[in-house]
Order: structure tokens, then sequence, then C-alpha cells
């Protein structure tokens, strides 16, 4: 079986990471460059992953301020498997508390006239699922 999208974009977050690491970046510009390559995966779905990513820099920020931790590199991935297939492995879902849905929740419904209907079906019907709505 061939690499998933999610796996694809982890292999990328893992070369800005040593990247990083070799050239000695601070955590708020590993993490940028980490969002950058976020937001550039999904153009097509507005505002949202911005958002999204914005969300996760700053929860990645406040409990690890050296580096983004793998717990936060993995959240990253969830979202990022949400967003690109629009359903999470029991893997994924277990990185997001309640708080995280509810925030989620909250950033989708912000965007939600930006964004294509069959996405936005599918994203809400999972986050009825998760009871964040």
């Amino acid at each position: 079986m061939g690499m998933t999208q999610t796996d694809k974009f982890r292999s990328e977050i893992t070369r800005i990471v040593a990247r990083a690491e070799s050239e000695h970046y601070n955590a708020r510009k590993t993490c940028e460059l980490i969002a950058a390559q976020f937001e550039n995966s999904f153009r097509a779905l507005g505002e949202l992953p911005s958002s999204l990513a914005d969300y996760w820099t700053t929860q990645a920020l406040k409990d690890s301020p050296e580096a983004p931790n793998d717990a936060y590199i993995d959240k990253l991935c969830a979202i990022f498997s949400l967003l690109a297939d629009g359903e999470l492995s029991p893997e994924d879902d277990a990185c997001f508390s309640s708080s995280d849905w509810k925030e989620i929740a909250n950033l989708i419904n912000y965007e939600a006239d930006k964004l294509p209907l069959d996405t936005l079906s599918t994203l809400m019907a999972l986050l009825v699922e998760k009871k964040a709505l």
C-alpha cells in the first residue's frame, strides 16, 4: 500500500522539524513553516486551513515552547486527515480533546459559507458524531 496524503504530510513535517533543528530555528518559526505547509495543502477551502493552523500553532507553542512535540504533530496530522479524508482513524480521533472538537466546530461554522458543500456536509456529520455541535 502506498503513502496516503497524511503520510506524505507527516513526512514533510519531519523534514521541516529536522531542518529547523539543524538551522536552530525557534519554535515559532518552526510552527509557522509547518502551518504554511498545512495551509498550502488545502487552498480550495478558503480561510479554514489558516484558522485551524493558527489554532494548532497557538496550542503547540503554549504547551511546548521549544518546538512542536510529537503529540502536536500527531494532532496536526489528524486535522489534515479530517480535511483530506473527512474521517479519522481511532488513533487520529484520540488526538482531540472535547475542547479541541468545540474549537474545530467553531472554526468550521465560521467558515461554513465559504466551504464546498460536500466538504461542509462531511465535516458537519463528523462534528455531530463527536457531539461538538
